[in-house]
């Protein structure tokens, strides 16, 4: 494949070259994807030369960054190189596309030139300036006509609109461009609004039977790429009201920008509830903020785990006139956000008994380690026996005496001894 030179120049215009490229050139086809829109432009000059010029893009939409966006020009031409008797030959052509409008929604505006395909034009041109680039050709006696496709992709930061003019002119006689006829055809293509940063809290997650009040804040806030003053605000209510016992949210405060005011055919974004769903238009404050809050109950009337969902929509972003060709809108992006689950104790915690102490158990007193002493035999007389017999069965006042301390003082030891001594006595 051939090559051609880029000539680019400084953003002020002038002449100097300040960089050269190489162009591939070869046959310049729509993208793959195909063609959704095609504008035809028409002009004849003063000379009765009649011009005509196609610009065609691949989309005239765009919903996310990253997209990418195909341009075709296409001039015909070989029908002016030989015109009617007394005209002279349009011999060149000159081809002026204006991308300033996509500049600030593209993260280098040199990557146009990555893609760039021409038509194999004899000593073909191709000159930067700015954000303007110009195609400059010969007629060629066997080129039918001119193409050139270029691609961007989109970035968000600029103001989303993506449309592209060229202008078109043909130089004819005494090197003429008045000559020829001037064209100039446009695409309208635009980006989405990019979604809104939504966040959506609760004072509590856990509450109580006795306090069973919650409340909720919605915070939206504009994003980066955003020409949006106002968003679309929605929120499923349905589990709430569920566990509220059929009680709808109330309080209702704006903490942060307003309620969006009737616009662009909408009415005004009055905030209500209904079939479960709260809905309504907020406007942004002047730092792109807005906030929404409202309080309910949590009385555990459903499972006892109160969940909701809050999304928030940019608009619809439109260009041209409604009911014409060039009319095209695209819906705006949506995010949501879920609140944190606040769950409810249904029954105050009963707290556990304390545990009653076990009695420790009487000590068993330990027999004593001293030991019994053994009965004295009693001393032998002749009489022995038969006092032995009287001593047991008249059980008399001596003998019951003496047969009490010698129980009484059986563990001392000195029961024997006051017994012989009582005994002696008696004998005596």
């Amino acid at each position: 494949m051939a090559s051609k030179k880029i000539q680019t120049t400084a953003a002020t215009g002038a002449a100097a070259i300040i960089g050269v490229l190489l162009l591939p050139t070869g046959a310049a086809t729509a993208t793959a994807a195909g063609t959704e829109y095609t504008a035809v432009g028409h002009a004849t000059s003063a000379y009765g030369a009649e011009m005509r010029a196609e610009l065609s893009v691949s989309s005239r939409t765009v919903t996310a960054a990253g997209e990418r966006v195909v341009y075709r020009l296409r001039v015909p031409f070989s029908e002016f190189t030989h015109p009617q008797p007394g005209f002279y030959p349009l011999t060149a052509m000159r081809a002026t596309v204006d991308l300033s409008a996509i500049a600030d929604d593209v993260a280098d505006l040199d990557s146009v030139f990555d893609d760039l395909e021409t038509s194999p034009l004899p000593d073909l041109l191709v000159r930067r300036d700015g954000t303007t680039v110009v195609f400059e050709a010969e007629h060629a006696a066997d080129a039918r006509e001119f193409v050139a496709t270029f691609a961007v992709d989109f970035a968000r930061g600029g103001d989303g609109d993506l449309g592209v003019d060229a202008t078109v002119a043909m130089r004819g006689g005494e090197n003429r461009w008045d000559y020829g006829a001037s064209v100039t055809v446009g695409v309208p293509v635009i980006a989405a609004q990019p979604a809104p940063i939504i966040r959506k809290t609760v004072d509590r997650t856990r509450v109580t039977a006795a306090n069973p009040a919650v409340r909720y804040t919605i915070e939206v806030t504009r994003p980066k790429g955003s020409t949006a003053t106002a968003f679309s605000l929605s929120d499923d209510l349905a589990d709430t009201i569920a566990e509220a016992g059929g009680a709808i949210p109330a309080d209702f405060r704006v903490e942060r920008g307003s309620v969006a005011p009737a616009q662009d055919g909408l009415p005004a974004g009055v905030f209500a509830v209904g079939n479960g769903v709260l809905t309504g238009r907020g406007a942004y404050d002047p730092e792109g903020r807005f906030a929404l809050s409202f309080s309910t109950v949590h009385l555990g009337s459903a499972d006892g785990v109160l969940r909701n969902t809050a999304c928030a929509e940019a608009p619809t972003r439109s260009i041209g006139a409604v009911g014409t060709p060039e009319f095209v809108e695209v819906r705006g992006d949506r995010a949501c956000t879920a609140a944190p689950e606040v769950t409810i104790d249904r029954v105050p915690p009963t707290p556990d008994p304390e545990p009653e102490p076990t009695p420790e158990p009487e000590p068993t007193p330990s027999p004593d380690p001293r030991p019994t002493p053994a009965p004295h035999p009693a001393t032998p007389t002749a009489d022995g026996a038969e006092r032995s017999g009287t001593l047991a069965t008249t059980g008399g006042t001596a003998t019951g005496a003496a047969t009490v301390i010698a129980g009484a003082l059986a563990l001392t030891g000195a029961g024997a001894l006051l017994l012989r001594r009582s005994r002696t006595r008696r004998d005596a």
